[in-house]
């Protein structure tokens, strides 16, 4: 009787460490840890051509990447947690408030029932 709650303090082990990862990639600096599923695919040229075009220009050009050719399909989604690509979006911001005041909805929800 002494082992009897073995097998709980391990799941609480693992799972506190799952809550852990999931919040410090969710709520706080996220890192990069099985890569990202978007590829850049502009060629190193193109990119210095339109940096010089910029410069000229006197202008700040934007690059959007579009989705039908930089998204990695057959990979399918981030495996665990967000997405690095997202540190450099421009909306970084409002994409990950939206997120965790979305999930924190369904965890008081999820908490109550």
């Amino acid at each position: 009787m002494f082992f009897g709650g073995r097998y709980i303090i391990l799941l609480m082990g693992i799972f506190s460490i799952h809550a852990g990862l999931l919040y410090n990639d969710l709520f706080a600096k996220s890192f990069n840890i099985f890569g990202t599923s978007w590829l850049n695919p502009y060629s190193r040229d193109e990119l210095m051509t339109w940096i010089n075009q910029s410069e000229v220009a006197h202008k700040e050009m934007l690059l959007e990447i579009n989705p039908g050719y930089s998204y990695q399909h057959a990979e399918g989604p981030y495996l665990y947690g967000m997405d690095p690509i997202w540190n450099i979006a421009g909306n970084k911001l409002n994409f990950l408030n939206s997120l965790k005041m979305k999930l924190s909805v369904i965890a008081g929800i999820a908490q109550m029932t």
